[in-house]
């Protein structure tokens, strides 16, 4: 059975196929989740394993459900780049077992449901982003998008500066996270500098 999810391609919710009843777009928001995964230990949901890479997104807590947004790196039909925002209303609920880190805000405002996110988000055309390509061919710059939106909740007041675990953003962004193979509760941890994709017009 293939897993529900959007892709965030156009300028509303209708028009990326998420009908006004969709049962999710009512839920209020409670906090939102920095997540940063691995791919090594365990594979992601394409079989995919990658000790050394990390891929981050953003995953909002609500009573009934969680909701992940994930700037990944597929070709966007309206860019013609790479960089397509995905919604994906997750089956489960709690922490990935692909999650290496985690940083959460808890939400300020009670009133935001994932409607008034998905419109904020739209109207602020982060959904329309290029990832970078690097040398070897990788994509880049999921760490830069999942910045620029926390920093602009951080402007609508809609969490605080700094997580619920006293960090900032600087603070455990520009690095990488990587399980131990013998041993899954210890994580190395090394410098790489975010990588700064393009919002589109």
């Amino acid at each position: 059975m293939a897993r529900e999810e959007y892709e965030l391609i156009q300028d509303t919710i209708a028009g990326n196929n998420i009908l006004a009843n969709t049962n999710f777009l009512g839920l209020r928001i409670r906090k939102v989740h920095a997540d940063g995964f691995t791919l090594g230990i365990y594979a992601d949901e394409e079989s995919n394993f990658d000790e050394s890479k990390n891929h981050w997104a953003l995953v909002f807590e609500t009573a009934d459900k969680y909701i992940r947004l994930s700037m990944e790196s597929r070709m966007n039909s309206r860019t013609g780049k790479h960089g397509v925002l995905v919604l994906h209303p997750q089956s489960y609920k709690g922490q990935s077992r692909t999650v290496v880190h985690r940083q959460t805000y808890s939400w300020k405002n009670p009133d935001i449901t994932i409607k008034k996110l998905l419109e904020f988000t739209l109207t602020r055309g982060w959904h329309r982003y290029k990832m970078i390509t690097t040398k070897d061919g990788a994509k880049k710059g999921c760490r830069y998008h999942l910045k620029t939106m926390l920093l602009g909740f951080e402007a609508a007041g809609w969490i605080g500066s700094k997580s619920d675990a006293g960090k900032r953003i600087n603070d455990f962004l520009p690095y990488v996270y990587t399980r131990d193979d013998d041993n899954l509760d210890k994580t190395y941890i090394s410098t790489k500098p975010i990588d700064v994709g393009h919002f589109c017009e």
